[in-house]
């Protein structure tokens, strides 16, 4: 009897260690979850931000004089380019005088006496137009003086989509694979976004600087726990029977460990497409600055995409972008990366030294591929697809990663223009 209570001890101790050493184990990977989003939020955000700065050199330049025609060009571009951003105002003298889009709802700020002395706040949540929730970016403008002081010209008024812009980081996808959160503003105690599912049990906490200084506190947790219940009769059960103690600590290990697989995955895959996402991307580019071998750099952006969303609604964008994807995917070669960096843009990484002649070939591949007819939403929707491609080679067109980056986007750009152009003319987009 006492050897058998003995050996009864030892496995419930042992079963209990390991089920903890497991549960700490999904934790770290969590909150490494966590993090990675916290970043790119604040990536996002701060990203936002030079906007408004842009702004305010824009103006500058132009000695505080802008016109309609100018706003509507430079405004449309950040339209289109950025998918989150609702609407962009300047407030001159504290009148607003310029806005895009025009018409329908939307937040007036000067009404709510946000317009304030601070050189930049962040704002919110607030309800835009549509119901939804939104950040209001508004950053103080000055312009220089004859005599090189700054004298006060207005302010620069960004909304941003919250909902959009945290859809684009697959917080959706995170709830599909029994990831449950809340994110809240630390001063007001507002709630900025949560899952349909209250958090019930304990969570990982992350905290996100915001550009103005504020923080909102990012809070995530398993929908079912880090014990499931079946986890919880296996340690009952190591005290009862030692054959169904071991028997159910190898199933109870097995299932933690597939979901531990789960959880490393999706640290380091979009959930959406399946391509490496931008934390891969990140340690990737780290792998290149450190090794200096040769490498090329294809960047893609999909043309037209947030048309789709606002014609046929996210769920279709979500559709056409899993169809790309898998067509990027079927357009390279299986020791090359593909990554999804944004909304719909993206990034091949090839290794090694290779001839122009090479990479034209992998984008007219991507672009012929890319460009056959999408059937989506049942059948019932047929649309024409183009992506806009641009490379750059390490070390051939720079000597850093930073360089052939940069010439990668502009290549891209470069091509996005020039497809505008010949659709524009009637020409063929290939």
């Amino acid at each position: 009897m006492v050897a058998f209570a003995l050996v009864l001890v030892m496995a419930t101790a042992i079963s209990y260690f390991l089920l903890m050493s497991e549960m700490n184990s999904q934790k770290e990977r969590v909150q490494f979850m966590a993090d990675s989003l916290s970043g790119r939020i604040e990536e996002r955000l701060l990203s936002r931000t030079y906007l408004t700065r842009m702004w305010e050199i824009f103006i500058r330049n132009n000695e505080g004089e802008i016109t309609k025609d100018d706003f509507d060009l430079m405004a449309g571009k950040f339209y289109d380019d950025h998918e989150d951003i609702d609407r962009i105002m300047l407030f001159k003298n504290n009148r607003m005088d310029f806005m895009y889009p025009e018409g329908g709802d939307y937040f007036d700020p000067l009404e709510q006496g946000m317009l304030k002395d601070e050189i930049l706040s962040v704002n919110g949540p607030v309800d835009i137009d549509g119901g939804k929730r939104g950040v209001i970016l508004i950053r103080r403008m000055y312009l220089e003086d004859d005599y090189g002081a700054d004298s006060f010209w207005g302010y620069c008024v960004i909304t941003i989509d919250l909902n959009q812009m945290l859809n684009e980081m697959n917080l959706t996808g995170m709830e599909e694979a029994g990831i449950i959160y809340k994110l809240i503003d630390m001063s007001s105690g507002l709630i900025l976004l949560e899952s349909d599912e209250e958090i019930k049990n304990t969570a990982v906490e992350t905290v996100i600087s915001v550009p103005d200084g504020g923080s909102w506190l990012l809070t995530v947790t398993q929908k079912d726990g880090w014990v499931s219940i079946q986890e919880l009769l296996t340690i009952i059960g190591t005290v009862l029977i030692i054959s169904i103690l071991f028997a159910f600590v190898v199933y109870s290990m097995l299932s933690m460990k597939a979901r531990g697989k789960d959880l490393e995955k999706m640290s380091y895959y979009d959930n959406l497409t399946g391509l490496l996402n931008p934390r891969s991307y990140k340690e990737k580019t780290e792998e290149l600055k450190k090794k200096g071998a040769p490498y090329c750099l294809i960047y893609m952006d999909l043309n037209d995409f947030k048309q789709v969303n606002d014609t046929y609604g996210h769920k279709a964008g979500d559709e056409l972008l899993k169809i790309v994807s898998k067509r990027l995917s079927n357009s390279i070669r299986e020791k090359d990366h593909a990554y999804r960096v944004g909304g719909d843009e993206f990034v091949i990484v090839v290794d090694g030294q290779h001839e122009k002649s090479f990479f034209d070939n992998i984008m007219a591949r991507i672009k012929n591929n890319v460009a056959r007819d999408v059937v989506i939403g049942g059948g019932k929707i047929k649309l024409k697809v183009s992506i806009s491609c641009g490379f750059a080679r390490y070390p051939d067109d720079g000597k850093s990663f930073e360089e052939v980056a940069q010439k990668a986007d502009d290549s891209m750009y470069y091509n996005k223009r020039l497809m505008k152009a010949r659709k524009l003319t009637g020409q063929s987009l290939r």
